[in-house]
């Protein structure tokens, strides 16, 4: 839309003392006219509400006409009202007028009306398979909407999807209407940048509980099995007791011990972490944490399986200390690596053996992720 503010009007005033306002006329594409086409229904539609947005004044959709033509249903006519407009009151006719339906209460709404005649009129015209403006109201018996405030019509309040979005990830942070809202207009520059008001984010968060209901436990199942499904090492559990979800445990962590040898010459672990990924980042801020609890005092020697972040790491926090692969690891891999039978391999895999029974078994405490330290005591 070209023009940022809304059209001046002009307000004329009958005999009887009525008044009438009529927009002073906007670009011509915006301006309806009797007898102008267009290739679809929403098309014309769309251009009477920028018609609308430019004036100041809101629209909403009234009587529609539809024919089932083929295999398809077409609307033969529609009529686009005022927001001002008299609503139609659905008729009963074995209804008694003095009595009140306490079942269907009116719903609230802070648009005056005034009975307003403004309204567009389209009529769908065979060939070509267009639709045609057939009639076009444009005095209105009100004043519009003040440039300052078109952000509060009702088509500026309708959330968008992306709005509805902002809000339902502000309610997972535990983030209420109102902050979200302000959040929102300092992220967008300012309340005319943002559709809808504090209360209309608070009706999307109460319809956003309405609509899960008591579903939100069956949700939470469903996610987890769907992340059991597709996550390496990823465990949930639960617990029902006649329908109700009582307890529930998820572990989506890597575990990374630190394991040393006391003074008995026996492995022990003095330490662990639990990390999100195994990067480099990841294994750097977890050692360095390990090395500030131990007053940047670095170990002789640091232990790892064949993990290249993990590699990185310690060459990063650990750079006086002595950096070796553990044998253990080693040992497992060896059968992926050495081709051929047994027999054939059988001087290689004695000599392995050899190797690896000088060190203690112990260290098969030594795990995926796992860190082992020899640490001085002076």
């Amino acid at each position: 839309m070209d023009c940022p503010e809304s059209v001046a009007s002009n307000v004329y005033e009958t005999p009887n003392g009525t008044r009438y306002w009529t927009p002073i006329a906007p670009p011509p594409r915006f301006k309806p006219f009797v007898k102008a086409r267009f290739s679809t229904v929403e098309q014309a539609i769309t251009i009477y509400e920028e018609y609308a947005q430019l004036a100041g004044f809101g629209t909403r959709l009234g009587t529609s006409k539809k024919e089932k033509i083929g295999d398809g249903i077409i609307t033969i006519r529609r009529y686009v009202l005022c927001s001002r407009a008299k609503a139609n009151k659905p008729k009963h006719k074995d209804s008694n007028p003095d009595v009140v339906d306490s079942t269907s209460p009116s719903r609230r709404s802070n648009v005056k009306v005034t009975d307003c005649k403004a309204c567009v009129k389209f009529v769908r015209i065979k060939n070509p398979s267009e639709y045609e403006i057939y009639d076009f109201v444009e005095q209105h018996n009100h004043g519009f909407t003040s440039p300052e405030n078109l952000d509060l019509s009702l088509k500026r309040r309708k959330l968008d999807l992306s709005t509805q979005e902002f809000i339902a990830k502000c309610r997972n942070d535990n983030i209420g209407p109102t902050k979200s809202h302000k959040v929102h207009v300092a992220m967008k520059g300012g309340h005319h940048n943002v559709h809808g008001t504090v209360v209309d984010y608070k009706n999307c968060g109460r319809d956003i509980r309405d609509f899960i209901g008591d579903r939100d436990a069956q949700m939470i199942i469903d996610k987890f099995k769907a992340h059991s499904e597709n996550k390496v090492n990823y465990t949930f559990d639960t617990h029902i007791d006649d329908t109700e979800l009582q307890l529930i445990f998820w572990y989506d962590m890597i575990f990374v011990p630190f394991t040393g040898v006391d003074h008995h010459k026996k492995c022990t672990i003095f330490g662990a972490g639990l990390l999100h990924n195994e990067i480099t980042d990841s294994y750097t801020w977890l050692l360095q944490k390990f090395l500030d609890a131990h007053n940047g005092k670095q170990p002789l020697l640091v232990l790892t399986d064949q993990d290249c972040a993990m590699k990185q790491a310690v060459a990063n926090v650990f750079d006086k200390s002595i950096h070796r692969l553990c044998m253990w690891h080693i040992i497992q891999k060896l059968p992926a690596k050495i081709k051929g039978s047994d027999q054939s391999n059988a001087e290689i895999k004695q000599k392995s053996t050899n190797l690896y029974g000088t060190f203690t078994s112990n260290q098969k405490h030594l795990r995926r992720g796992g860190i082992y330290l020899l640490l001085s005591t002076v």
